[in-house]
């Protein structure tokens, strides 16, 4: 690209990634999110609901793989569930993360249309290493 030669230890590369996330910092999604962040990790309530939720779904983890989950125990955990995502902290970070991930995506297609190759594709993991 440019001419500029690329590798995995790359100055410029580097200096871009860098200045990128300076910049992306300073969008509103992401200061959202780490707004929704911090009140999620604050609010007492939400961890109770999320550690209960949690519990539950370990406790369950291997019948849900096996599909072997009782109608009640199923019913249990859904209202487990909604109780997390009635907390507000939580449906304000759900939203944040939403709007964030999009922005990321959003940027990550541009970038990929700019240099003609599928950028975020290359940074997922391969079965090939």
């Amino acid at each position: 690209m440019n001419g500029v030669p690329m590798t995995t230890d790359s100055p410029v590369a580097s200096q871009a990634a860098v200045g990128f996330a300076s910049a992306l910092s300073t969008t509103p999604e992401w200061l959202a999110w780490e707004e929704a962040a911090l009140r999620l990790r604050s609010d007492a309530s939400a961890q109770r609901a999320s550690a209960a939720f949690d519990e539950r779904l370990q406790a369950l983890r291997l019948n849900l793989m096996l599909q072997a989950v009782s109608a009640e125990e199923e019913a249990g955990l859904q209202r487990l569930h909604d109780a997390l995502f009635a907390e507000p902290s939580v449906v304000a970070y759900a939203e944040a993360e939403a709007a964030l991930k999009a922005l990321c995506g959003a940027t990550a297609e541009r970038a990929s249309r700019a240099i003609g190759f599928d950028y975020a594709g290359s940074c997922a993991p391969s079965c090939c290493g």
